[in-house]
């Protein structure tokens, strides 16, 4: 590093509400390090660190009242920042903008309300990937700074940059590009951490913790030891970064490469997934308490939503799902249909080595389950397709293919309504909104599902959306340990709607 330079080490733990240990093992570890956290305070001033999920500063109040005082008070001084990474840390993927705007506005009022304060960073560090429209919702809920890891789509690019979303809305941006677990953690020495950064400026600015991480003694006299470097927030970081901007590219895009991220998870655990999509459909169509929003969002933590924890966390979500859910879902209903496309449709049943992140499907197709497809036309048009399954085979992924007969189309993603982005064709999508497959000549076909959670549209024209997906373990060791979760498996009977629209000239009968 250039003798000028700064080395700004930034001290945090990462919290998930559930994930390889329970909500109530977790919280104790939170109790736990806030606690040695003010401890290190009272004798050290130079000492900083951050909150970040309005769901475990909300319990530490309920149940831990001196500590949350003293908590309160160090915000207040300035030596502990609260960032915003909503009431949880959701998937930004698999869940509604709405939903995620919520997410932030409900952390913000309990920053202003407990704290007096106003956080300034989104502090999505552990969400896998992050879709285009975020850099808009970020700014829509005053942030003015964003921190991620995983999905970056220039591998080689610096650490600092401005993030132009999918509308034009831009964000100033810290890649954590070796991980928000790099000193402490990965490297004990914060000259080795400090060595295998890439910064843009001469500005290093060095996380210091891990997921529950217990800040120790030894690793922060290194810090106070080390020429040009200093514990500081995240907000202190970028507020230097910024007078290096005239230096900063623009990077244009979705943060949802390959680089550190999973695919698999769009559709691991299933079951949870649709009874997550049907509580929230009821949520963008009602008023709602605070407390009820707070059961939904509960949900959206990414290791629940995603599916990617042991058995035993999801019971509780569950529950909370089913306390916001009122009737059940209407079947859609019209006439059978006779019509040409009748024959676009078929199922594919693949054996997969993957795990809860990873999917990983073999050459080798299987055949089908006992499954029927029934295909209704609707009066606006449409087509709704439903498929009934008892599905009873472990480690398969069961997909219904779509045979649109576009070829080399345009593939367009909508959120909502909100915002829209065009997609690569053979690549692996999170379905949340809806997408489009067109013609050149405008003309093919929308798909909108609330019960298939992924999709590839590939060159030869053929949709293919992911219905079941069966998995054995937790993960094969680059993403948890090897833990057994026989509730994945998803075996059993499954209902999913599928609603096909046609675009332009192509018509339905």
């Amino acid at each position: 590093m250039d003798p000028a330079s700064q080395i700004f080490v930034v001290p945090h733990f990462h919290y998930d509400v559930a994930w390889i240990t329970t909500e109530k093992e977790n919280l104790r570890r939170v109790y736990k390090i806030l606690s040695k956290v003010i401890e290190i305070m009272k004798r050290d001033e130079d000492f900083k660190f951050l909150v970040d999920q309005g769901y475990y500063l909300e319990k530490v109040k309920q149940e831990k009242h001196e500590l949350f005082n003293q908590l309160a008070e160090r915000i207040q001084e300035g030596r502990i920042e609260v960032v915003n990474a909503g009431y949880v840390m959701p998937d930004l993927n698999l869940v509604s903008p709405l939903v995620i705007e919520k997410n932030y506005e409900i952390m913000n009022n309990f920053a202003k309300k407990e704290f007096h304060t106003r956080p300034q960073v989104a502090w999505m560090i552990d969400c896998f990937g992050h879709p285009g429209i975020m850099p808009k919702i970020a700014r829509d809920a005053g942030l003015r700074y964003y921190v991620f890891w995983r999905g970056m789509i220039e591998p080689k690019c610096k650490q600092d940059f401005f993030w132009e979303g999918i509308n034009g809305s831009r964000i100033l941006v810290h890649w954590m590009k070796q991980s928000y677990s790099l000193f402490g953690s990965r490297f004990k020495k914060l000259d080795e951490a400090v060595q295998v950064l890439n910064p843009t400026t001469n500005i290093a600015a060095v996380p210091f913790g891990d997921d529950f991480f217990i800040p120790q003694e030894k690793l922060i006299q290194q810090v106070h030891k080390t020429k040009c470097a200093k514990f500081a927030t995240p907000s202190e970081v970028f507020k230097e970064i910024e007078k290096h901007q005239d230096k900063l590219r623009t990077v244009k895009g979705e943060m949802l490469s390959n680089y550190a991220n999973f695919r698999g998870y769009y559709s691991s655990r299933v079951s949870l997934k649709q009874l997550y999509r049907h509580a929230e459909r009821n949520f963008l169509n009602s008023q709602n308490t605070e407390e009820e929003w707070k059961n939904l969002l509960y949900s959206t933590f990414h290791d629940l939503i995603g599916g990617t924890g042991i058995d035993k966390i999801y019971p509780t979500a569950k529950r909370k799902l089913r306390r916001l859910i009122g009737k059940e879902r209407e079947v859609a209903c019209g006439k059978l249909y006779p019509g040409k496309l009748r024959n676009m449709f078929s199922l594919e049943l693949r054996a997969e080595s993957g795990d809860l992140y990873h999917s990983k499907p073999s050459r080798f197709l299987a055949t089908p389950p006992d499954s029927s497809i029934i295909k209704k036309c609707l009066q606006d048009s449409s087509l709704e397709i439903s498929i009934q399954t008892n599905f009873q085979f472990p480690e398969h992924v069961l997909k219904l293919v779509v045979d649109t007969g576009v070829r080399e189309g345009i593939l367009t993603q909508y959120y909502w309504n909100q915002a829209s982005t065009e997609r690569k064709l053979d690549t692996l999508y999170a379905l949340n909104g809806f997408f489009e497959y067109k013609n050149q000549d405008g003309t093919g076909f929308r798909f909108r599902s609330d019960d298939c959670f992924d999709y590839e549209v590939k060159r030869t024209g053929k949709v293919y959306l992911t219905l079941v997906r069966s998995v054995q373990i937790l993960s094969h060791g680059d993403a948890g340990p090897r833990i057994r979760c026989p509730k994945a498996e998803e075996l059993g009977k499954h209902r999913f709607e599928v609603s096909i629209n046609p675009i332009g000239a192509q018509q339905i009968l």
